[in-house]
Parts: C-alpha cells; structure tokens; sequence
C-alpha cells in the first residue's frame, strides 16, 4: 500500500495514491457537469423563449372576441326560400349561436334554388361576406336600401345543407 505525505513529512495512513487519484477524477467530474449543466441552463433558456414567442404568435384571443363583437354589431334578416317549415327559425338559432344579431326571420316571397347574402349598407360587401366567411356562402350581392331594419339578408335556397349541414334534422323546442 502506497502512502502519500505532506510537506512536513507526516504520512496519513488512511490517504493513499488510489484516493489522491479519485480527487483528481471528481475535479474532471465536476467540470464535465459545470459543462453539462451550462448547456442545458442553455437549453433551458433557449426553450423558454421559443415558448414565450410561440405563446404570443397564439394570442388570437383579442381577435376572436373582436370579431364575435363586430358579429353582433350586424343586423341580420333570414328569409327561407325553400319548402323546408321551419328552417328559418333553426336557421336563426344557429346564427345566434354563432354570434350574429338575427333581428328577423321569415318565408321569402319567391322560392330560390341558390342560398344567397344581400348587402344593405355597404357597396364593398363587408358585412356580408362576414356572414358568408362564417358560414361558407360566397354568393353575395349589395342591393342598398337605406330604409332596411337590416345590415344583411340572408335568402334561404334549395341548396341551404351546404351551408347548415343536418339543420332540417334537429329538433328545436319553441
């Protein structure tokens, strides 16, 4: 068994060459893990603020409630143009749901084959084609009449379960 001694000359029984050497292995140990532990604070840090960028670029929210909000600022009329009794009312009910202000609904007065939006107010169509993005119809025109109750007119025609899919179906308690 190999001793080791200090300067003085006094030799530890108990400190022998094979312990002074696993000091020297727990100082490289130790810098392998201040190295390892620098790169995953790295990491970390790096992590965070993929996080923190990817959490903003979803921040619709604001968005979403605006334009729920501005849903409720137009005023919409539904007329059904089909033989369908009733789909106007269920119509109205899932537009609400959606968010729109439905003032009025009710039987067109000729039937119509197509499912069309009429704009009142605006000659660029904007209300109307907020209806038609949210339900899919882009057949839209502007009709202005500054006398109507409504923003939009929505006419109800055969082809209506392309926009409202299973609505005849539903049962609505009135």
């Amino acid at each position: 068994m190999m001793t080791s001694s200090n300067a003085a000359g006094y030799t530890h029984p108990l400190r022998s060459q094979s312990i002074c050497n696993r000091g020297v292995g727990l100082t490289i140990i130790a810098t392998i893990m201040r190295k390892f532990l620098a790169k995953f604070w790295m990491i970390a840090v790096l992590i965070s603020l993929v996080s923190i960028g990817c959490s903003r670029s979803k921040r619709k929210e604001p968005q979403v409630v605006r334009r729920q909000e501005y849903m409720g600022n137009i005023r919409v009329e539904v007329l059904n143009a089909t033989d369908v009794q009733g789909l106007g009312k269920r119509v109205t009910v899932a537009l609400r749901n959606m968010g729109f202000d439905v003032r009025y609904y009710g039987n067109a007065p000729r039937k119509s084959e197509k499912t069309y939006i009429i704009d009142h107010v605006d000659r660029k169509l904007s209300k109307a084609k907020l209806l038609g993005g949210a339900i899919g119809c882009k057949a839209m025109t502007y009709a202005p009449d500054p006398d109507s109750l409504f923003d939009v007119t929505l006419i109800l025609g055969e082809d209506y379960h392309r926009y409202f899919r299973d609505i005849a179906k539903r049962l609505f308690i009135y």
